[in-house]
C-alpha cells in the first residue's frame, strides 16, 4: 500500500527526515531499506512511498508523525 500526501508534503517528509538521519542519502536509504535512487524519486515526489517505509521513518524519527495527517489518501500496489 501507498501513501498518497498532500502536495509537497512527502518531499518536506523525505528531507525532514535526512536531517534526523544525519543528513546521508545512502545512510538513510540503507536504514530503510530501499536504493538512493528510490528515495530520491520519493523527495521529488515522482512515485509514492510504501506505506510500511513511512512507518519506518516514524518509528525512527518520531517528530515525523505529525506528517501522518498529510496523507489524503492510500493506494494498493500494482
Amino acid at each position: 500500500m501507498r501513501c498518497i500526501f498532500a502536495e509537497g508534503k512527502q518531499k518536506e517528509l523525505i528531507l525532514f527526515a535526512e536531517d534526523l538521519y544525519g543528513n546521508s542519502w545512502r545512510k538513510m536509504a540503507s536504514r530503510l531499506g530501499v536504493g538512493s535512487s528510490t528515495l530520491r524519486d520519493w523527495r521529488d515526489e515522482k512515485y509514492l512511498m510504501h506505506y510500511n517505509i513511512f512507518c519506518k521513518i516514524v518509528k525512527d524519527c518520531p517528530q515525523c508523525e505529525e506528517f501522518r495527517t498529510s496523507i489524503t489518501g492510500r493506494k494498493e500496489d500494482n
